[in-house]
């Protein structure tokens, strides 16, 4: 199983409204179960996407092809450019692979 997380550090309050927003797109448009957490210390507005469970390399690229292919998805994250609401550079992605112990 893999878990896949992308953080981002929000800039401006419309980046905590974006990020609602981009959830719901992508569970609607993908299947994709998004569950979003803020950090509370440390980097304040650091924001997290974590999408769990993920039971296949594959799977999980063709969901996320489906995403690129959304012209709605596509244009909420345009918003997001062109209105600076995340600083620049700070977007990470993480793919974990669990591991039994």
């Amino acid at each position: 199983m893999y878990t896949f997380v992308r953080s981002g550090d929000g800039q401006k309050l419309e980046a905590n409204v974006f990020a609602v927003e981009i959830s719901k797109i992508v569970k609607k448009t993908s299947g994709l179960d998004v569950v979003l957490n803020v950090q509370h210390f440390g980097a304040g507005n650091r924001i997290y996407w974590v999408v769990r469970d993920i039971e296949s390399l594959d799977d999980f690229q063709k969901k996320m092809a489906l995403l690129l292919a959304d012209p709605d998805y596509l244009a909420k994250v345009g918003e997001a450019i062109a209105g600076d609401y995340f600083i620049p550079g700070s977007f990470e992605d993480m793919l974990l692979q669990s591991v039994d112990v």
